[in-house]
């Protein structure tokens, strides 16, 4: 998305040496990486059935699971996670692709117990989902379960980033040049993608108080603080 509106020219690139202190930039040259997330596998294990680790379980999940899922309504999660099932990139634009991702939707409705958010709970009968680390305290909470975990499959995560950036034409003020700065680096692992509940990848830094401060503020606001 960065780079969409970098092309419409609404973005400008940042200077070096805020850029500098990053040795990984998903951003690119336009901002800088606050918030990482990791889209995995969210299960409630059934005893005796085979250990979920793959993508290609909740599109085509082992017996003990039919009728004990539930797949989003989400165009780029549920999408994603379908053609990483099939082994295709996360973001594919190949049209014989997503003919196959299409079939793969069909044959996975009798599987459904339903389609809505991770948070549906079929009265308690939901045991596999997809979603994210941090929404597992939520889905705990609402079931009633602490037997929830989130997994990264065998294939790998899709990892979304959160950039700030700043809008052509707006000052780089001086608090926020730094506020730049200091935001740790970033190094992925992309070999063994961590189980971790935690949303914020970034060390070193409170990101949660920074981010809920950045949306609590129009973009005016944000450059002029």
């Amino acid at each position: 998305m960065t780079r969409l509106v970098a092309e419409l020219d609404l973005l400008q690139p940042l200077p070096q040496q805020v850029l500098a202190n990053h040795s990984f930039n998903a951003c690119g040259v336009y901002g800088v990486p606050l918030v990482v997330n990791r889209l995995g596998i969210l299960v409630n294990p059934i005893e005796a059935a085979p250990e979920i680790v793959s993508w290609r379980q909740v599109f085509n999940p082992p017996e003990a699971y039919v009728n004990r899922l539930v797949l989003p309504l989400h165009s780029y999660d549920t999408v994603s996670a379908g053609l990483m099932a099939l082994g295709y990139h996360p973001y594919s634009k190949v049209e014989s692709q997503h003919k196959a991702l299409r079939e793969l939707f069909k044959n996975t409705r009798s599987s459904l117990l339903a389609n809505g958010t991770p948070y549906y709970q079929g009265k308690g009968q939901m045991n596999l989902t997809i979603g994210y680390p941090n929404q597992l305290e939520s889905l705990k909470s609402q079931s009633g379960d602490d037997n929830w975990q989130f997994v990264a499959p065998k294939e790998g995560v899709v990892e979304f980033y959160e950039c700030l950036v700043v809008p052509k034409g707006q000052q780089l003020t001086p608090d926020l040049s730094a506020l730049l700065r200091s935001l740790p680096r970033y190094v992925p692992n992309n070999i063994n993608p961590p189980k971790s509940t935690q949303r914020y990848s970034v060390s070193g830094l409170n990101a949660l108080q920074i981010e809920e401060r950045v949306q609590s503020l129009n973009d005016l606001e944000v450059l002029s603080k």
